[in-house]
């Protein structure tokens, strides 16, 4: 085994790329997804970064 990280540093940049491609069907663009860049929209945690069950998650329409 060698001493290579198995992961690269995360970005939250590219996470939200990714992630918009995901959420086009909802129209739910970059520019909202990284409104405050530190912490990109999330429909899993809230602004307090709690989990949100899944019987309360408010996805748009």
């Amino acid at each position: 085994m060698n001493n290579k990280p198995l992961f690269d540093f995360w970005q939250n940049k590219t996470y939200a790329q990714v992630l918009e491609n995901f959420w086009k069907p909802w129209g739910i663009l970059l520019f909202e997804i990284l409104k405050d860049p530190e912490y990109p929209l999330s429909y899993l945690f809230n602004k307090d970064q709690e989990f949100v069950p899944a019987n309360l998650v408010d996805l748009p329409s």
